[in-house]
C-alpha cells in the first residue's frame, strides 16, 4: 500500500504552515537536516525506528514528503526492513518526484550522520513543529479578539483547551500522578503478601529468593557475566528451559552456537546423557532409549533458538517480536552473547572504539525488555583483568568493554567455579558461585550452584554460602 500525498497530514495543527507563512511573512521554524538525518537513520537502522517511534510522527515533518517517508519507513519496519528500495515502493509517485526519487532516498541514508543520535533529530523535528503548531494558534486566537463573537472568558477558555491539546502531542512530556504510582506499588506488595509471583522464576530457588518477586521481572535487563569455560552458556540456557517449562515461551538467540548444538547440550544436562559418549558412534540401545525418552519430555518445550552471527539489536527484537506473534507471549529473552554482537551503524569504521558499539546495544537491549515486557538477559564476557588477581573472583568493574553494561543492567550476576584455576584440587571440584553483584530494588549475596561436568549443567548447590 503506497503512502498518500496527504496521509498522516492534518490541515490544522502541525500541518498548518501555508497560512502561518502567509499571515507572517515569515518562513516559519523548520530544521530540514534533522529531518533527513532522522528519515536517514532510520532506513540505516530499526534500532533508530524502534527509538524514534513514539516521540514524533508524519505531521510533524516540514516537508510533507519527509513525512509520507517517515509513514513509509515505519510501515517497512513491521516487515523488519526499511531500507531506500523497500520504502521508495510505498511512496506515492508525487512525494517520490520531491524527493528526487531513489538516488534521494539513498542521499538520505548515506549522510545520515549517527543512528544512536536518532532521538536527537526526531527531538529537534518535534521541537520546531511545536513552535510552528505555537505560532498557528496565536494566530488564530489574535484573529479570535480581533473580530470573532466570542467574549473574553471564552476565548480565554478556547486559548486552554488550544495549549493543552499542544501539550498532549506525540512526544510531549507527561508526568505520571504520584497516586497512580502508588496503585501499583500496593498491587505489588498485596501479590508478595499473598504469596504470587510476579516474576519469572529460574527454577533456581535461592537465587529466585533473592531477586525481586521471585524471579526474573518483566522489563528488567539482566546480565551474566563470567571468563570463559565457567559455564554461563550452560547456566542460561538452563534457565531458558526452565522457564519455557514452568512459564510460557522463551526465545534464546545465540551467537556462537547453532541450534543443534545448544540442543545437544540441553538434551545432555536434562536427561543426564554423558555429552562426549552421545557423540561417539556406536550407542547400545539402552543409551538410544535414554536418548528417544529425553526427547519426548524436551521436544513440548515453548523454546524457541536462533543462531546468528553477528546478529545487533534490531535483529534480536524481531525475532522476539515474531515469536510472540506466533505464541502470543513471551516470558524471557536470552541473548548469548552481548560482545559478538553487532552495531546499529553498518558504516561504523571498523577501527571506531568498541566501547561506544557495545554502549548502544546494552542500551538497546535495555529498552527492548522495557518494549517487550518480559525480561531480557544477555550473557558477557568479563575481561582478562581478572587473570593477574590472587583471588579471581570477578567484580563488576571486570565487565568487558563498556562500563555502559554495568550501568544499564538492573541485575549482574557474575558466575566463579574456582576449580578451572585448581582443577586438581578435590575440595573445588563441582562448585561454582553465582554473585548477584547488582539488584536494583534488593539485596546483593552469593548464590551457591553445583556443576555437572559430566553433562555441562548446573543445578542448585547448598544454601551456604561460599
Amino acid at each position: 500500500m503506497r503512502v498518500a500525498a496527504d496521509s498522516g497530514r492534518a490541515r490544522m495543527g502541525y500541518g498548518a504552515r501555508p497560512d502561518t507563512e502567509v499571515r507572517s511573512q515569515r518562513i516559519p521554524p523548520h530544521n530540514l537536516p534533522a529531518e533527513t538525518a532522522l528519515l536517514g537513520a532510520m532506513m540505516l537502522s530499526l534500532d533508530a525506528v524502534a527509538d524514534v517511534e513514539g516521540l514524533v510522527d508524519s505531521s510533524h515533518f516540514y516537508r510533507r514528503a519527509h513525512g509520507a517517508v517517515f509513514d513509509a519507513i515505519i510501515a517497512a519496519s513491521k516487515n523488519g526492513k526499511a531500507d531506500p528500495i523497500v520504502v521508495l515502493d510505498l511512496l506515492d509517485k508525487q512525494h517520490i518526484d520531491t524527493l528526487g526519487g531513489l538516488q534521494g532516498l539513498l542521499d538520505m541514508e548515506m549522510n545520515a550522520p549517527v543512528t544512536s543520535n536518532a532521538p536527537q533529530y526526531a527531538e529537534s523535528v518535534r521541537e520546531c513543529a511545536m513552535r510552528r503548531n505555537l505560532i498557528w494558534v496565536c494566530g488564530e486566537m489574535a484573529n479570535e479578539a480581533y473580530e470573532g463573537p466570542l467574549d473574553s472568558a471564552a476565548l480565554l477558555d478556547q486559548t486552554r483547551e488550544q495549549f493543552l491539546a499542544l501539550d498532549s502531542s506525540p512526544g510531549s512530556i507527561q508526568p505520571v500522578p504520584f497516586y497512580s504510582s502508588l496503585d501499583a506499588m500496593l498491587t505489588v506488595l498485596q501479590d508478595v503478601d499473598e504469596g504470587r509471583q510476579r516474576g519469572v522464576p529460574t527454577g533456581f530457588h535461592d537465587l529466585d529468593h533473592l531477586l525481586r518477586g521471585g524471579g526474573l521481572t518483566p522489563g528488567y535487563f539482566y546480565v551474566v557475566g563470567a571468563r570463559p569455560s565457567m559455564g554461563k552458556s550452560a547456566l542460561v540456557a538452563e534457565w531458558a528451559f526452565n522457564v519455557a517449562c514452568s512459564s510460557g515461551p522463551v526465545l534464546l538467540v545465540s551467537l556462537e552456537m547453532p541450534e543443534v548444538d545448544i540442543s545437544l547440550r540441553l538434551m545432555s544436562s536434562r536427561g543426564r546423557i554423558d555429552a562426549s559418549s552421545m557423540l561417539n558412534g556406536g550407542k547400545s540401545e539402552k543409551e538410544w532409549n535414554q536418548i528417544t525418552s529425553t526427547i519426548s519430555k524436551l521436544m513440548d518445550a515453548p523454546l524457541f533458538l536462533w543462531y546468528r552471527s553477528g546478529a545487533t539489536a534490531a535483529d534480536v527484537r524481531r525475532a522476539a517480536r515474531q515469536v510472540r506473534a506466533r505464541e502470543g507471549d513471551l516470558r524471557l529473552v536470552v541473548v548469548d552473547y552481548l560482545q559478538l554482537m553487532g552495531g546499529a551503524d553498518r558504516r561504523r569504521p571498523r577501527d571506531e572504539t568498541r566501547q561506544l558499539e557495545i554502549a548502544e546495544i546494552s542500551r538497546s537491549l535495555k529498552v527492548m525488555a522495557g518494549e517487550m515486557g518480559c525480561p531480557v538477559l544477555a550473557v558477557s564476557q568479563l575481561n582478562r583483568a581478572v587473570e593477574a588477581r590472587h583471588d579471581k573472583r570477578p567484580t563488576l568493574s571486570d565487565l568487558r568493554e563498556s562500563g555502559a553494561i554495568e550501568q544499564d543492567a538492573d541485575v549482574v550476576m557474575l558466575l566463579y567455579r574456582e576449580e578451572v584455576y585448581k582443577p586438581d584440587d578435590p575440595k573445588t571440584q563441582g562448585l561454582a558461585e553465582l554473585n548477584v553483584a547488582k539488584n536494583r530494588n534488593g539485596p546483593t549475596d552469593r548464590v551457591t550452584l553445583n556443576f555437572l561436568s559430566r553433562f555441562t549443567a548446573f543445578v542448585p548447590g547448598k544454601p551456604a554460602r561460599l
